[in-house]
């Protein structure tokens, strides 16, 4: 029984390690480019949450609002489970059944998206010669070192 408990400790040690090594990245690996901009896999990362949280919040719009115009008196979403992959968007992001895209491509989309803005504004700010104050930098910096 000894020995049991001591291989079932090696593997989970093992499978933790290996968890651990699969989520590592090389800093500064260029995961997406948009134009001529490499944006790392941080910063993708970073507008992959914002996309999902945001298409989250829309599907949990939508379930609310059918429940509204339906006669059921269910609980609410936030305490219930929530399956989003069974939602689908279309091209307008709007939560449909049928939908062209399932949740992860539309997430993937809104989060290139994302990217593109980003890179159009920084672009703009650029040629105009603005510059966000040192405030926002160091806001910006503390929301993405959160993340």
């Amino acid at each position: 029984m000894k020995k049991m408990v001591k291989v079932l400790a090696l593997v989970l040690a093992i499978a933790m390690f290996a968890s651990i090594c699969v989520g590592c990245h090389k800093k500064g690996e260029i995961a997406v480019t948009v134009g001529d901009t490499k944006y790392t896999s941080g910063m993708y990362s970073c507008m992959l949450f914002i996309a999902a949280n945001a298409a989250r919040a829309t599907i949990d719009d939508y379930i609310e609002d059918s429940k509204s115009t339906s006669s059921s008196t269910s609980s609410t979403t936030s305490s219930q489970s929530v399956d989003y992959s069974k939602y689908k968007f279309d091209a307008e992001g709007k939560v449909s059944l049928t939908g062209a895209y399932t949740f992860e491509k539309f997430v993937e989309k809104e989060a290139i998206n994302l990217l593109v803005q980003y890179t159009v504004l920084a672009a703009e700010m650029e040629k105009k010669g603005l510059k966000l104050d040192d405030d926002s930098i160091n806001n910006a910096k503390t929301q993405a070192y959160y993340y």
